[in-house]
């Protein structure tokens, strides 16, 4: 709520009653973020389908019927290897902004930082259960959940970005809980202590683009 309220200049309590006014409507839903740390658990809003009309665009159902139609004009890995070179060009394109960041934890932030611009939900943490990024909304989810083998390519090119291995780790939420995906730095210790790490090329699924 305080990172809503900054966004759009207003009050932390007016922000408040406009999301529960909206919630009250049907249009946005509220979620509980647990913490692990002393203090409230933070709250999360998104719209939902009610919202939809109010923000008519081609969205993602749109790619994955492109993608499809790819995959039948010009073979079944297509679709693959389109969004595989899609990934990899942010890759290119955020190696510079991620490596002037210095040290792995604030590379990570900028990470976070990018991937928020392109419409991922996520944050940087630590605490006693590790350090990590925390994902509660990623854009391209329905093309992963097509084409599985590119959520392997999409944690490699986070793990090339940050210099580490990723333990990815999907967990489904339970009632007044988001769904999330974990990326866990293998390469961290106690308390926050960052070790670098090369990537594991073989870890993760690829996918040739020859």
């Amino acid at each position: 709520m305080p990172e809503l309220a900054k966004k759009i200049g207003m009050s932390y309590m007016g922000t408040k009653q406009h999301c529960e006014k909206l919630e009250a409507c049907g249009y946005v839903e509220r979620r509980r973020i647990p913490r692990t740390q002393v203090g409230r658990p933070e709250i999360s809003y998104r719209l939902t389908e009610k919202a939809d009309v109010l923000f008519p665009y081609a969205g993602v159902e749109v790619l994955v019927e492109v993608l499809e139609a790819a995959g039948s004009l010009f073979g079944e890995t297509a679709p693959e290897k389109l969004m595989h070179r899609y990934l990899l060009a942010r890759r290119d394109e955020w190696r510079p902004m991620v490596e002037k960041a210095g040290d792995l934890v604030g590379r990570a932030k900028r990470l976070v930082a990018l991937r928020a611009k392109s419409g991922c939900l996520s944050r940087y943490l630590e605490d006693e259960g590790g350090v990590r990024i925390e994902e509660f909304h990623h854009p391209l989810r329905p093309v992963f959940d097509r084409w599985p083998a590119l959520r392997g390519v999409d944690t490699r090119m986070m793990e090339e970005l940050l210099g580490t291995r990723l333990l990815r780790r999907e967990f489904e939420g339970s009632v007044g809980e988001a769904p999330r995906v974990d990326y866990e730095f293998i390469a961290a210790g106690w308390r926050g202590e960052v070790r670098h790490q090369e990537p594991a090329v073989a870890r993760t699924a690829s996918i040739s683009i020859s």
